[in-house]
């Protein structure tokens, strides 16, 4: 798997940029990669609204960190409708394991996310794991996984 580290925001690229110039840069390297067998995936993080939608458009197999709400600018189910059939690597919004979350907000989020993206859905944190985070909704989370039936 071959990971453009791009740091796509629409604060950095507007659609008329990104579809200018990142857009055909993404088709050119995915063709490419793809011919040598390789998955494709891209960094897509931050204010992403006005982007995702040509997510389907770049030949990426993937996104890594896209940030959903309460932390990024999408929700879940608008990720999860941009992306189609691909992958998903992260999801939890770094925030959610911070001390004063409840628990129970971040198994909601979790079991939600594991609903609209299994089996395209590479479980972790975006964008990273807090300083302060509370280990124990790491190991939350980890249960949740545990439950999972085949």
């Amino acid at each position: 798997m071959v990971l453009f580290d791009d740091n796509i925001d629409c604060n950095l690229f507007s659609p008329p940029i990104f579809l200018k110039y990142i857009l055909p840069y993404y088709k050119r390297r995915t063709a490419e990669l793809h011919a040598s067998g390789k998955l494709c995936v891209a960094h897509w993080d931050g204010r992403l609204k006005p982007l995702l939608q040509y997510a389907r458009d770049t030949g990426l197999d993937g996104l890594e960190c896209v940030t959903p709400l309460p932390q990024g600018d999408v929700s879940s189910e608008e990720i999860h409708s941009a992306l189609g059939n691909m992958i998903l690597i992260d999801g939890i919004p770094s925030i959610l394991l911070l001390p004063w979350v409840e628990d129970a907000e971040l198994e909601i989020f979790t079991r939600k996310l594991l609903r609209l993206f299994l089996p395209h859905l590479i479980l972790g944190v975006a964008d990273l794991v807090p300083p302060n985070a509370d280990i124990e909704k790491i190991k939350l989370v980890t249960r949740l996984l545990e439950t999972i039936q085949e």
